[in-house]
């Protein structure tokens, strides 16, 4: 019997699975480690809970439990899902103050829990867990978050996941071919001694900051990222899926704002007379400088002024009506806490909510539910790395995203736009992309187009952004 339909046997799982799915559950259930890497609405969440149950089945007689690591804002998602199946597994979602966590009693199948409480609790939970069960399943959702080597995310799953089977959840495309060795360790340890062997096989060349500037051998690098692992793409199960539509606009700023952004550009540029290089630590704060300055001029200004990044968005809520509990809602993705705050303030007319880094994850769940279920609720400011991953059910009540900063990284933009282009999606999304001319915003773009056609020789990618966003010359 398979490893599928051994669990099916066991227990009834709320709907069918496609039949990939399914395929990567009997390759993938009988490995202790395994990479899931399925692109948003593609069912990542349950091929691993079937795999884990497997493992669960594989220890009959003993006591096992699967422990899912994962960003705060998806424990409550998490939590129904795994309430569906039947019959009921026992399910502990491991959050709180030091005292509430004190009391809760962690005998279950499954335990929930972001990394920060985990690494706030990291003694406890790991001393825990090898008093009371025989077998211990890692799971990390939105593996993303341990991508670095050098992080204590990365090094904390690292330890706790020794002797134990661990599964990778992400369908978050690769930032960069580096991004690719974490995952590799994790998954099959032996292929790199270390990450100098890594860096001597595929970085071929470096410029004046010492940042990578050429890549070698991606076909192998691609080929060591397919051991273990499975890669679904929309495209692969969701045949029926309505087509994403990407709009940018195009605007141009008042000659005031365009003054001070050239101002702003030359003076920091100006800072190094002598002619010498402007130092990697200069470019960044020059580069985010430069994007907040689009939508935040008063603050550099010292006066008032309506940006017309503004004018741009008072249209587009016109349009959608956004207003009218019988218009559109609408998502906007900006990157920096000020445009964030800024906005929050704005459109307060229209019932919004926000997820970003001044708002607390439970704040952030509670918003989310709000924007989902409040029909006076009509607009969410989120930030793409705040509410950018592994969020379902948005798709259910908006089809429109404006991005009014646009990510810096490819990943960032294809996660974003995944909260509405999946399962369960009835019409075609709107993707609205702002670029203000004359300004880093037009540079950002192409940037993260060339970095996308990198990225897919590594990792399979469901489309070419280029083509997507401009169309196929």
């Amino acid at each position: 019997m398979s490893p599928y339909d051994l669990v099916l046997s066991k227990y009834e799982m709320p709907f069918p699975l496609w039949e990939l799915q399914v395929e990567a559950i009997n390759d993938l259930a009988p490995k202790p480690r395994s990479g899931f890497y399925a692109e948003v609405g593609t069912g990542k969440t349950v091929m691993s809970t079937i795999t884990a149950l497997y493992k669960k089945i594989q220890h009959e007689g003993q006591s096992t439990v699967t422990v899912v690591f994962m960003p705060p804002i998806l424990l409550t998602g998490w939590k129904r899902w795994l309430d569906k199946i039947r019959p009921k597994l026992t399910t502990v979602v491991y959050k709180g103050t030091p005292a509430e966590r004190k009391q809760i009693n962690l005998k279950a199948d499954f335990v929930l829990m972001s990394l920060p409480i985990f690494k706030n609790d990291q003694e406890y939970i790991t001393k825990y867990f090898d008093s009371n069960y025989d077998n211990v399943i890692v799971v990390v959702d939105e593996a993303t978050s341990i991508k670095n080597t050098g992080s204590g995310n990365h090094k904390m799953v690292r330890d706790f996941a020794v002797g134990r089977d661990l599964l990778l959840l992400t369908g978050t495309p690769l930032s960069t071919p580096m991004d690719a060795y974490a995952y590799v360790k994790l998954i099959s340890p032996t292929i790199y001694r270390n990450k100098r062997h890594f860096e001597n096989l595929h970085v071929a060349e470096r410029d004046f900051f010492n940042n990578i500037k050429k890549w070698a051998n991606l076909d192998f690098l691609k080929e060591s990222m397919e051991i273990n692992s499975c890669r679904i793409l929309q495209s692969d199960v969701l045949k029926d899926l309505p087509e994403i539509f990407y709009m940018p606009m195009h605007y141009s700023l008042e000659k005031e704002h365009v003054r001070l952004y050239k101002k702003l550009g030359d003076e920091q540029l100006l800072i190094l007379e002598d002619g010498g290089k402007i130092d990697a630590t200069q470019a960044t704060r020059l580069r985010h400088c430069l994007q907040q300055i689009v939508l935040n001029p008063d603050h550099f200004l010292g006066k008032p002024m309506k940006p017309a990044g503004y004018d741009l968005l008072d249209q587009i809520l016109e349009e959608l009506n956004v207003e009218s509990v019988d218009g559109h809602k609408l998502i906007i993705f900006a990157n920096y806490k000020m445009t964030n705050r800024k906005l929050v303030e704005y459109l307060q007319p229209y019932g919004v909510v926000a997820c970003y880094s001044d708002v607390s994850a439970a704040q952030q769940g509670i918003n989310i539910d709000r924007f989902i279920n409040d029909p006076t609720c009509r607009v969410a400011v989120l930030n793409p790395l705040s509410a950018g991953q592994g969020l379902d059910g948005l798709q259910d009540v908006c089809r429109d995203i404006l991005f009014f900063e646009l990510p810096i990284v490819p990943k960032d933009f294809i996660q974003a736009v995944g909260r509405l282009g999946r399962s369960g999606q009835k019409f075609n999304v709107r993707c609205r992309i702002a670029v203000a001319e004359g300004t880093i915003q037009m540079s950002l773009l192409e940037d993260v187009l060339r970095k996308d056609v990198l990225i897919n020789k590594v990792q399979r990618g469901f489309a070419n952004l280029k083509d997507l966003i401009f169309g196929k010359e």
